[in-house]
């Protein structure tokens, strides 16, 4: 298997129907076969993945840096995502955080992700403070 397939694998519908699991598997899978994981491949597994949550796509984003391999802004995107999909918004600040501690820049979907996170749970005071700092 090469990247490119894994990859065409990953941006079919994976995202959709909670087929997560089977994109975790297949990374996993990876290994054996000895395709080489990089940036991009994870940033596709994060995106695929939005649907197991917030801890998920930390764990990911950890194995990354284990991995010596830097997330971008939009691997921080994908995860944000889905703290906004649970209204987890500490793990989203906690992204946003870690993303600004890396010196990654923070664009719109990243704020947008952040302050959904924040509207369910009435965190309106801290969405309002952060869209203004």
């Amino acid at each position: 298997a090469d990247i490119a397939a894994v990859d065409a694998c990953l941006t079919s519908d994976s995202r959709k129907a909670g087929h997560w699991p089977y994109v975790l598997q297949l990374l996993r899978d990876m290994s054996d076969h000895h395709v080489q994981k990089d940036s991009r491949l994870y940033f596709g597994v994060v995106r695929a993945c939005c649907s197991g949550g917030p801890l998920l796509a930390m764990r990911l984003l950890h194995e990354m840096s284990d991995l010596s391999l830097e997330a971008g802004t939009s691997t921080y995107n994908a995860a944000a995502y889905s703290c906004r999909n649970s209204s987890d918004w500490q793990s989203a600040l906690w992204l946003l955080q870690d993303m600004l501690d890396r010196r990654l820049s923070a664009n719109m979907w990243t704020y947008d992700h952040v302050v959904c996170s924040m509207r369910s749970t009435f965190q309106w005071l801290d969405a309002l403070q952060l869209l203004f700092e």
